[in-house]
Order: C-alpha cells, then sequence, then structure tokens
C-alpha cells in the first residue's frame, strides 16, 4: 500500500472535480437527425455516421445543452433512478467515445 500525504490528496481531489466539470459541445462537423427517439450524427469530415440507443440520445441532448459532465449524471441519476457510481462509469466511457471519434470538442 501507498501512503498519500495531504497535498498530494487536494491534487487528486481537484484533478476529479475538474474532470466532473468538463464541458463538451458537438464538433461542427457533426449533423443530427432523429428518428423514433433516437439520434443520428453523422460527421460530415470522416463521412461517417453513428445511431444512438434512448440513452445515447439522451447524453447527447444534455450535452447540446451546455451541462458539464457532473450536471449531466445529477440529471441522469433523477430521471434513470440508478446509482449515481454507474452512470457516471457509463457516460464517462461513452462522452470519451464521442470525443476520441471527434463528435464532441471540449466547449
Amino acid at each position: 500500500m501507498f501512503a498519500t500525504g495531504v497535498g498530494e490528496a487536494s491534487a487528486a481531489t481537484a484533478t476529479a472535480t475538474e474532470g466532473l466539470r468538463e464541458l463538451y459541445r458537438p464538433s461542427r462537423d457533426v449533423v443530427t437527425a432523429r428518428r423514433d427517439g433516437r439520434c443520428v450524427l453523422l460527421d460530415l469530415e470522416r463521412t461517417r455516421y453513428w445511431g444512438l440507443d434512448e440513452t445515447g440520445t439522451r447524453i447527447w441532448d444534455l450535452l447540446v445543452e451546455g451541462l458539464p459532465f457532473d450536471r449531466l449524471i445529477d440529471r441522469l441519476a433523477e430521471e434513470y433512478g440508478e446509482e449515481r457510481e454507474r452512470l457516471e462509469a457509463d457516460a464517462r466511457r461513452f462522452v470519451d467515445i464521442l470525443h476520441a471519434t471527434g463528435l464532441v470538442v471540449p466547449a
């Protein structure tokens, strides 16, 4: 086991908090269409499209609203009644994929 000093713990907490306050917006190259309550994202730059399920569509909508990641998680927890930790992990993976593929960019 490793011991963490007070300064290190504070730095780690600040980094985690900053990660939760992240704010993303759709890339300018992405066009959105809806069908049956779901989004289809078309990346004009890479000429690829992505279909989102209902949960992915909800996360997309919250990103479009301009919610920072922590508020996005709060909203999902309210709407879905799931554990915040699980929602946070799942949403983090999804947003990381959106970012890695260029569908969202830091705001």
